[in-house]
């Protein structure tokens, strides 16, 4: 500034006070003996957590040059520079009673029971406990005789589980119960008071019930496999859902309906080379899920996202990925062209498209993950890497790396992208539309919606990390430092190596330039005394 005062002299003070208090206390009872061929095991547990924060804030203008203190703001001063308040006072607690139990017979026969009362202060309170329990059994097939004594299969164990569960993940007691609070600025000296957010005092906590079955296998004591099959319902989902206005409110969190996951995984772990000096081993993992909505308390579909095509519909995945069937670019003037569901096309300058014109064109959330692990050791040396893919996802790129406006001339275009671009009256069978289409109400419909064009599959390969690490020998060290130094190692680590994947809109796990992980690399060591 070059004239009359600085900003920063004309009085300005901030002053903030948070203080968070956390209150926990866990009881355990924990009973094991054994009899003979007998295994009995039996635990009780008191959990109980408390957080209390108290919040207080003010800011304003027109001090005195030196005041830092809040009591000499000038509260006549009106408009952008008068004085502000703020505080905020909350409490929370949980507390929970559980019991559980185990028998075994002979390691060949197990059960194993639970059973917890859980209640929080976040839930309405004619809602406020709730019951969880699960039960499992197993049978270990390798202890019967005909199995024993094999050289070949070290172990076979069947196992099943079934168990209920409950969260309240995303819930804040301004969510069910009524919170208030003073808005920072006054009128005529009076605060408002007003609700935070519209409560639900039918709030629910999600249930979850799991059924899993598994088998583990075991082979020359040296290689070990799991399978795993289960399935997963999920009753009274929690969601933030649009509201009518006339509510005072916009959107309320409420328990919207049944949602179905069940799938498979696969682990295996396997010492290939395991002697004094040298050991070599190999792990890896794939699983598979598949979602299903399987009821909506209150509609057949979900519209969340001010979209043309529901956000949640029953009998489909929720993480079904809609678009339109992109036709390419009218000739004469580079406008792009959709194919609607009765077969017809249609303009976007012209007209908008429809929810029957929109198609499943794949899954947000890949149902193909896994991993693979391997790790060397030659004495002192250790060399260990990672990586894992994701297969079965789709995206839209939302990087716009695909140009279409003048405020678009700084990204980067997708290869070959300006070769297939519209420029000119007459550019036949192009790709890309008209850079020069503007903005409007269609236009914004044509770059808020995904299509074939600018959709692509999320596959990829990653290696995550590579780690080499020496150790010292320890009686080495000692030697030469008179047992001052009694452990020593180094290390380097590379992470977020490389990405093997065809998609174009940046990151394949954000679908996004920003976000994009970037390679690390990082060095150190370790030396106790």
């Amino acid at each position: 500034q070059k004239n009359g005062t600085l900003e920063r002299e004309r009085g300005k003070a901030v002053k903030n006070k948070n203080v968070l208090k956390n209150y926990s206390t866990n009881t355990r009872f924990n009973y094991e003996e054994n009899f003979g061929k007998h295994t009995v095991s039996f635990s009780a547990n008191v959990d109980f957590l408390r957080n209390n924060r108290d919040y207080i804030g003010i800011s304003g203008y027109g001090l005195p040059s030196k005041l830092s203190s809040g009591a000499g703001i000038n509260n006549s001063i009106t408009g952008s520079r008068q004085a502000k308040t703020s505080s905020k006072k909350e409490s929370e607690a949980q507390l929970g009673f559980g019991v559980s139990g185990l028998y075994e017979w002979n390691n060949k026969y197990s059960i194993y029971s639970s059973y917890k009362r859980d209640a929080s202060s976040l839930l309405p309170s004619d809602k406020r406990w709730n019951t969880f329990w699960a039960t499992g059994v197993g049978y270990t097939i390798s202890e019967e005789p005909f199995l024993k004594d094999s050289k070949i299969i070290s172990l076979l164990k069947l196992r099943a589980t079934y168990g209920k569960t409950a969260s309240i993940a995303g819930v804040s007691a301004s969510l069910t119960v009524p919170t208030f609070s003073y808005e920072e600025i006054s009128y005529l000296g009076l605060r408002e008071f007003s609700l935070v957010n519209l409560y639900n005092e039918n709030l629910r906590p999600e249930k979850n019930t799991s059924y899993n079955i598994g088998l583990d296998f075991g082979l020359f004591n040296r290689a070990n496999l799991s399978v795993e099959v289960y399935k997963r319902i999920t009753e009274d989902m929690l969601l933030t859902v649009p509201i009518a206005p006339s509510n005072g409110f916009i959107n309320q969190m409420k328990n919207v309906g049944i949602l179905e996951n069940k799938g498979i995984e696969l682990s295996a772990n396997v010492n290939v080379i395991k002697n004094h000096d040298f050991k070599w081993s190999v792990s890896g993992n794939l699983a598979y899920n598949k979602n299903k909505i399987i009821d909506l308390y209150d509609t057949d579909a979900l519209y969340l996202t001010n979209t043309l095509y529901p956000d949640y519909k029953e009998g489909e995945p929720y993480d079904l990925l809609y678009g339109l069937i992109d036709l390419g670019v009218f000739p004469a003037d580079g406008v792009p062209r959709y194919l609607r569901a009765d077969g017809s096309e249609f303009n976007i300058n012209l007209e908008t498209p429809n929810e029957e014109d929109f198609i499943i064109l794949g899954y947000a959330n890949a149902p193909y993950t896994g991993g693979f692990y391997q790790s060397f050791s030659y004495k002192g040396w250790q060399l260990s890497c990672d990586m894992y893919f994701s297969f079965g996802g789709k995206a839209k790129y939302t990087n716009k790396s695909v140009a279409l406006e003048d405020s678009d001339v700084f990204k980067n275009a997708v290869s070959g992208q300006l070769e297939k671009t519209w420029f000119k009256p007459g550019d036949e069978n192009k790709t890309y539309p008209n850079p020069f289409l503007g903005t409007g109400e269609q236009y914004d419909i044509f770059k808020k919606y995904a299509t074939t064009l600018t959709t692509g599959k999320t596959d990829f390969i990653r290696i995550n990390n590579i780690m080499l690490r020496y150790n010292f020998d320890t009686e080495f060290l000692k030697r030469i430092t008179h047992s001052y130094i009694k452990y020593g190692s180094f290390y380097a680590q590379l992470k977020n190596i490389a990405t093997f994947s065809n998609f174009g809109g940046g990151d394949p796990e954000s679908a996004n330039l920003v976000g994009s992980v970037q390679p690390v690399i990082t060095m150190g060591a370790n030396i106790s005394f």
